[in-house]
């Protein structure tokens, strides 16, 4: 009985035929999450730190805890309801500047609870991915709480 090896060319050409019909995943990462309501205790503004490994769009925001989920753009940018992600740059969600909005809370929030959030991201090949993130209520986020640890700031 004769046996048949195969040798290393058609290996890799194996090899590479299976990996270029792989579809490349895109992988967005999001880190400190945080909450900030509303002293009226209606309406609740998010922050969060935001990477992308490929170009993609937050295009939408969902959330069982409000009637109403809205990305609100930086100030600079009217009109766009979406967050650009450069590949491999931090996108900073904070207050002033580009945010989500969650409008009508079905009830009121409080410190250290975790609202629950589904973010809805868009390759640049149109493809959509959620990410499930659950977001502290705070009154300030981690890495102030980080850099004054006493919470409060002296006045003269």
């Amino acid at each position: 009985m004769m046996r048949r090896h195969c040798g290393l060319p058609a290996k890799l050409g194996l090899l590479l035929a299976l990996t270029a019909g792989a579809a490349h995943a895109l992988v967005f990462s999001v880190t400190e999450p945080w909450v900030r309501a509303a002293p009226d205790g209606n309406n609740a503004e998010v922050f969060m730190k935001l990477r992308s490994s490929d170009p993609a769009t937050l295009v939408a925001v969902d959330s069982f805890a409000a009637r109403r989920a809205t990305i609100l753009p930086a100030q600079n940018r009217h009109g766009t309801r979406q967050v650009e992600l450069p590949a491999n740059v931090l996108v900073e969600l904070k207050p002033g500047d580009a945010r989500i909005r969650l409008a009508g809370l079905v009830r009121r929030l409080k410190q250290g609870e975790h609202v629950p959030l589904t973010l809805i991201v868009r390759g640049a090949d149109g493809k959509e991915q959620k990410t499930f993130v659950n977001a502290e209520v705070r009154h300030r986020s981690p890495t102030e709480d980080e850099l004054d640890p006493k919470g409060h700031t002296h006045r003269k």
